[in-house]
C-alpha cells in the first residue's frame, strides 16, 4: 500500500467530489474520505468530516491543482453583494 496525504478538507461531500473530480482530471488516482460518515449524524449540519486524500508522491501536485480552482475565492459579484446583480425592475 502507498501511503496517502490529506490534500482537501471538504465543507461537504459534493465540494469533495468537485476537488477530486479535478484531481482525477489531472491523471492523480483521487479519494474521497469520510463521505458516509455525514449521514449517522443526524439532522444536524455538520461538516469537516470529508476528505480529499492522493498518493503520497502526487500531494505537491494536487495541492497546486487545488490552488488553481481558486476556491474560496469570491467573485466580483461576491464581492460587490447585491449590488452587482441586474435589477428586474429597469
Amino acid at each position: 500500500l502507498e501511503p496517502v496525504r490529506v490534500v482537501y478538507q471538504a465543507e461537504n461531500a459534493i465540494d469533495a467530489h468537485l476537488v477530486g473530480h479535478a484531481l482525477e482530471a489531472e491523471g492523480m488516482l483521487a479519494f474521497v474520505l469520510g463521505e458516509g460518515l455525514i449521514g449517522g449524524i443526524g439532522e444536524l449540519p455538520v461538516m469537516g468530516y470529508c476528505r480529499v486524500v492522493v498518493a503520497d508522491d502526487h500531494a505537491e501536485s494536487a495541492l497546486r491543482c487545488i490552488a488553481a480552482l481558486e476556491i474560496d475565492v469570491p467573485s466580483d459579484a461576491d464581492a460587490a453583494g447585491d449590488a452587482a446583480l441586474p435589477n428586474p425592475a429597469t
